[in-house]
């Protein structure tokens, strides 16, 4: 069965074509290369080699191809998905636009990271699951150097989770401080009238977003590493800000007010250390002084 999405694209194909008879002989080969894909993708990995060829030398539009890989994926076949996907980057980018190729990076970024936690929770591989994060966030990387609107953000944010997987807290905290530097940058040039190319529609409401989420995952990966002085000013920071914003104005996006909840927990987490840290360093002083 085609998804809907598929048939969609078939059916405006042949009503915006100049030549109907044309539109209707391409729609015929589509339909016709579309389940022989699927023929194969239900041979299961005996027949991945020929779903691999057949993907290279396919002559489907780059739409269809992702539309079918993201049909696999929602089906719960990521191992067939990530191959369309790839299919796309590796064999059909000159045909392609840049923001479907950055896309296509997304999807691989995702449905990798998926099969690293599934190596390092599941199965228990901690080896085979770095070597699946450090794809994972190759691909994140590339999705967003290839962008200039929303996935530029998902793309950091993506890389920063692989590596927080990978233990690697200061390459973590590298991305969600380049992402965070993005974001300012663009609100000052949209405060000062210059406004970025990506100002609108999705990018208006998930700028606000991802500022917000990965300020509190800077919070907490300084949490994380145990360095709660800087934890805490984050998390306060975060608190001061979006609850001025809030008393002004509404909400950038919905859902915002949660993050006051979760700066207040996170503050709450570190004052426990922090008090630890004081009374430790006191009780050195004191010793400092006594000694003879």
């Amino acid at each position: 069965t085609l998804p809907p999405q598929l048939l969609q694209l078939l059916q405006m194909q042949g009503a915006t074509s100049q030549w109907s008879q044309s539109s209707a002989a391409r729609n015929l080969a589509d339909l016709q290369q579309c389940e022989t894909l699927g023929e194969l993708v239900a041979g299961g990995s005996a027949t991945d080699r020929a779903l691999s060829n057949a993907l290279a030398s396919s002559t489907l539009r780059i739409s269809m191809l992702m539309t079918l890989g993201q049909s696999l994926f929602r089906e719960g076949d990521s191992r067939h998905a990530e191959m369309f996907f790839a299919a796309v980057i590796q064999s059909h980018a000159n045909h392609a636009t840049a923001k479907q190729i950055a896309r296509c990076h997304l999807w691989l970024g995702k449905l990798y990271q998926d099969d690293g936690l599934a190596a390092k929770y599941q199965q228990g591989n901690a080896t085979q699951a770095g070597t699946i994060f450090q794809a994972a966030a190759m691909n994140y990387l590339a999705a967003k150097d290839t962008s200039q609107d929303w996935v530029r953000g998902s793309g950091w944010l993506g890389a920063a989770a692989c590596y927080r997987q990978l233990g690697q807290q200061a390459m973590r905290r590298l991305y969600l401080q380049s992402l965070l530097n993005e974001l300012a940058a663009s609100a000052s040039q949209n405060t000062s009238g210059q406004l970025p190319t990506n100002s609108t529609g999705a990018d208006a409401i998930l700028g606000p977003e991802q500022r917000d989420t990965a300020t509190y995952l800077l919070a907490t990966s300084f949490y994380e590493d145990k360095r709660y002085q800087e934890a805490a000013q984050i998390y306060q920071q975060m608190l001061e800000r979006i609850g001025a914003r809030l008393n002004k104005s509404p909400e950038e996006y919905p859902g915002q007010a949660a993050y006051l909840n979760l700066a207040n927990t996170g503050l709450s987490w570190c004052a426990a250390p922090l008090a630890a840290q004081v009374t430790t360093n006191s009780s050195q002083s004191v010793e400092s002084q006594s000694a003879p």
